[in-house]
């Protein structure tokens, strides 16, 4: 992560993944794009103020994500209109000579995804009804079709866009898309895509998409059942379903986690050390490191001087996933945010 990090610009938020099973095993690391604090001028080379480094701008893949920060400042563009906060996530060992090679994930026009940062446990709000496209389901397939193609450099296939449509049509009432995946540092066409969906439409929905080859999934759905009233659904879309799911849950209130961690540790999907650290994890901090962490921030926000006194680091459990693949042993992996963010002056 520390590679990573300093080859990256400042930027107002992270999550690192941590697989909870087990001790000491390694996970992922994403960053938060977002065009309100400049993260998105930066990655499409329109803030004066930092340039990427060279020998990340050469790698194609990187050539390819600045294209589509400058597709998405475009005012005119669809994902301009639509799409508010990006997410790199950097698998752990992705890279090609030295430079890490990320999965892009966006938030959709179904869904209008966090805007700003609060000490709550991360929470997403739905759209008013005025709020609604006309027709999300061509506004979803247009900017699906734009991204499929400056990231991946090449057109979608119809059996993929076709089964993908399929999945997107039969969803159930009060289901939503809030992320739409493309995963270029995993070599793969899929396309990742996460449902906020009830969990009592969970089983029914995966069984309308043929995705119900699973033992453990009334095991998993009784478990989020508890603790949640809606889940993400995190689906790789190819000319089939993928048969690994991701079952991701944010308890729906905040005095639950202790509880939904003792029952992962129950479960024996959470290991007694990653238990205990889990819990001390949420909480914030008002000092900063070093000088250039301050130096940083200021470069994104002009009136910085004028609030550096309400300044946070903010430290939060973002949510749990449940992974679940035929013939594997169920997986849980939890989710940490880290970020920085200001309070609003009384």
């Amino acid at each position: 992560m520390q590679s990573i990090a300093a080859l990256m610009p400042p930027l107002s938020g992270a999550i690192i993944e941590c697989r909870i099973g087990r001790d000491s095993e390694p996970g992922d690391f994403s960053l938060r794009v977002m065009s309100e604090d400049n993260g998105r001028d930066i990655f499409s080379g329109f803030n004066p103020n930092w340039m990427l480094p060279h020998d990340l701008m050469v790698e194609p893949l990187w050539q390819r994500i600045s294209d589509f920060c400058q597709l998405w400042s475009d005012e005119k563009s669809i994902i301009n209109r639509h799409v508010d906060t990006l997410w790199m996530e950097f698998d752990y060992g992705a890279s090609k000579n030295g430079i890490p090679l990320p999965c892009i994930f966006f938030d959709t026009p179904y869904y209008e995804n966090i805007r700003s940062m609060d000490l709550s446990p991360c929470t997403c709000s739905i759209p008013k009804k005025g709020d609604y496209l006309q027709n999300p389901y061509k506004e979803t397939e247009r900017i699906i079709d734009l991204a499929y193609e400056c990231l991946l450099a090449k057109s979608i296939s119809p059996a993929i866009r076709n089964n993908l449509l399929h999945c997107l049509s039969v969803l159930p009432v009060n289901a939503k898309i809030q992320q739409i995946g493309i995963m270029p540092a995993r070599q793969s066409d899929s396309v990742r895509v996460c449902i906020l969906i009830p969990v009592k439409k969970v089983l029914n929905y995966l069984s309308d998409i043929k995705a119900t080859n699973h033992i453990h999934l009334h095991r998993i759905n009784d478990m989020l059942d508890i603790y949640s009233e809606k889940i993400l659904l995190d689906l790789d879309i190819n000319t089939v379903v993928s048969s690994k799911i991701g079952f991701e849950i944010k308890p729906k209130a905040k005095d639950l986690w202790p509880a939904l961690l003792d029952h992962l540790l129950k479960e024996r999907l959470c290991s007694k050390s990653n238990h205990k650290a889990l819990l001390s994890w949420p909480g914030y901090s008002e000092k900063f490191s070093k000088i250039r962490d301050i130096h940083q921030i200021s470069l994104r926000c002009p009136n910085f001087k004028d609030i550096m006194n309400s300044i946070l680091w903010v430290r939060r459990l973002n949510h749990i996933k449940i992974v679940h693949q035929p013939g594997r042993q169920l997986e849980a992996k939890a989710y940490l945010f880290i970020g920085f963010g200001w309070l609003a002056k009384k």
